[in-house]
């Protein structure tokens, strides 16, 4: 039996609004058993520094945490180098330097000489330069570990100042560190630098890092990218004056 349009018409008409209906009731249904969260009360959230177990503080005063490295830091992902890492080939002997050819009196000097000895002091000290950290690591692919020197100039404010890298017995390799570091790549290609970031209140307080990766190819070390870190800002380290936290 062969319908009018009309009956056919009105029939499908019938069946788009039961389907209608029945999905508008569990549209319904499914936001009363899933209701949306709550909203953060910005305003109220504070971040103290006993909720974080890996801060590693940056600028401290007295017992307030300024600024702190972390795990939970704002970061970038790596993006190509548009802030250029200066690297400056070098090709000079290491040669030992004996204490008594060295003009400065500091203290620095004497422990440098009886930490690293004449050759590693002695050349450092003739620079007027203190060693702060020492290491070594293969940073070439040679499967030969290389020395690793980050150093200041004795007197000067926020170090380290400069990176060295020792080959052999020669400095192959020398950039700024603008108190940061340098730590070699765990493949054995290349290493990382990191410099500090300031704002406008200039070496005060650092508010962030700026890393780089520098990898060792074509015979040469060349940055192939650059990643920012903005440091965590959170509440006093311990009591305040009221005795909260």
């Amino acid at each position: 039996m062969k319908l009018p349009n009309t009956k056919i018409i009105l029939y499908a008409q019938t069946i788009f609004i039961v389907i209608l209906l029945s999905l508008l009731l569990q549209s319904k249904t499914g936001t009363k058993n899933n209701p949306k969260p709550p909203m953060l009360n910005t305003a109220e959230f504070q971040l103290k520094a006993a909720y974080f177990d890996d801060l590693t503080p940056v600028w401290l005063s007295g017992d307030t945490i300024k600024s702190a490295d972390s795990q939970y830091a704002a970061r970038t992902a790596p993006q190509p180098i548009t802030h250029p890492l200066s690297l400056t080939v070098v090709n000079e002997t290491v040669q030992g330097v004996k204490r008594s050819a060295i003009q400065n009196e500091s203290t620095i000097v004497d422990e440098m000489y009886k930490k690293y000895g004449e050759r590693l002091a002695g050349y450092f000290a003739s620079k007027d330069q203190a060693i702060i950290s020492y290491t070594t690591a293969d940073i070439d692919s040679d499967k030969q570990k290389e020395e690793i020197v980050e150093s200041a100039t004795i007197g000067a404010n926020h170090p380290p100042h400069e990176g060295y890298l020792i080959k052999n017995n020669t400095v192959i390799l020398t950039f700024p560190l603008n108190s940061g570091s340098i730590e070699a790549a765990k493949d054995g290609n290349g290493f990382y630098v990191t410099h500090q970031l300031y704002g406008d209140d200039g070496l005060c307080c650092a508010i962030g890092k700026r890393t780089y990766r520098v990898v060792y190819q074509n015979n040469a070390f060349t940055p192939v990218w650059e990643q920012d870190v903005t440091y965590l800002i959170p509440e006093a380290n311990s009591e305040d004056s009221n005795g909260k936290q």
